[in-house]
């Protein structure tokens, strides 16, 4: 098939946490790794969908190019942040090595659109759910 004629629509939630879950991200620390992402994302041909959290993790959800690599879009977004934050808080921010990466059909991309948007939400109700035997 010529490549004028390639069709992909590529989505990924990609999820990572604080080194230890250390609970470092704050509002304006999660308004920085948002306006970072969604530079590092545009310069390697991505689109920020969402981005939110909680005190200790992210989860980013992306359009890609297929030329993409996720490993060095990670690589450059965690290291950046890191690196950033650290520098402009006066304190250190690292990250956990890894993360998790999902593939999002186009179906189910207005759930885990909403799942990440109500991340506090979900969070603050897991505990008690827990307890009452729910989860």
């Amino acid at each position: 098939m010529p490549k004028g004629h390639s069709y992909y629509n590529l989505y990924f939630h990609i999820v990572w946490h604080t080194k230890n879950n250390y609970p470092y991200l704050t509002e304006d620390v999660l308004k920085y790794i948002d306006k970072l992402s969604r530079r590092i994302c545009r310069q390697q041909s991505c689109e920020v969908l969402e981005l939110n959290g909680t005190e200790d993790h992210l989860h980013l959800l992306i359009r890609c190019s297929k030329w993409i690599s996720i490993p060095d879009l990670m690589w450059a977004i965690k290291g950046k942040s890191s690196y950033e934050i650290s520098r402009q808080e006066g304190c250190n921010l690292f990250w956990q090595s890894g993360y998790a990466l999902f593939s999002v059909s186009e179906k189910d991309m207005p759930n885990v659109r909403k799942y990440i948007l109500n991340q506090k939400h979900h969070h603050d109700d897991w505990p008690r759910a827990i307890a009452r035997g729910k989860e």
